[in-house]
């Protein structure tokens, strides 16, 4: 199910992104010290529970004009940054976004390699450039980035699984190097 309805309202009542939940909290936690992330073209957060995500779905082709109006909104916030997940090449729409959100701007795409890493950044599109599940799986993966080395491999099956495994384990490459690997 799609939320539908006035694009005011639904971005100021239709989680996850609940614009009244951050004007109301102002006074105990500055919204300059807050940010916001934003997944296009896929669904909403993926850590709403699953009928929830289904309901809370909106599809950023068709409803673009929600984006805009979001970027807009959250911009007049201040908040302390954007972080959009693009999970489809949406140039355009995401170019909008840059062009009202005057913070610092994280994007996240979903079909980014390794070699294309920088190329927002060097477009002007984005500020930051998520890396977490590369990060996760990379503990000196800042060395192997500059190095040009190769990347462990996430896995994906212990993110959120409660203990330690798929966190602490993953090897660096002197690690790796030193097993002979």
């Amino acid at each position: 199910m799609v939320l539908h309805g006035r694009v005011d309202f639904r971005c100021m009542y239709g989680a996850p992104w609940r614009i009244d939940r951050h004007r109301a909290t102002a006074s105990e936690n500055p919204l300059s010290r807050r940010a916001k992330r934003v997944r296009m073209g896929g669904g909403c957060a993926r850590w709403a529970p699953a009928p929830l995500e289904r309901r809370r779905h909106i599809e950023g082709d068709e409803n673009a004009y929600l984006y805009r109006y979001l970027a807009r909104e959250l911009n007049a916030m201040k908040l302390a940054y954007l972080h959009v997940f693009a999970e489809r090449k949406i140039e355009a729409l995401l170019q909008e976004i840059r062009d009202a959100w005057s913070k610092p701007l994280m994007l996240l795409r979903a079909e980014r390699t390794i070699g294309n890493l920088a190329a927002d950044i060097a477009s002007g599109l984005a500020d930051m450039i998520a890396i977490g599940r590369w990060a996760l799986a990379n503990p000196d993966f800042i060395s192997r980035f500059e190095r040009n080395e190769p990347l462990n491999e996430a896995d994906h099956t212990t993110f959120y699984g409660g203990t330690a495994k798929g966190y602490t384990d993953y090897p660096t490459l002197a690690q790796l190097q030193s097993a002979g690997k």
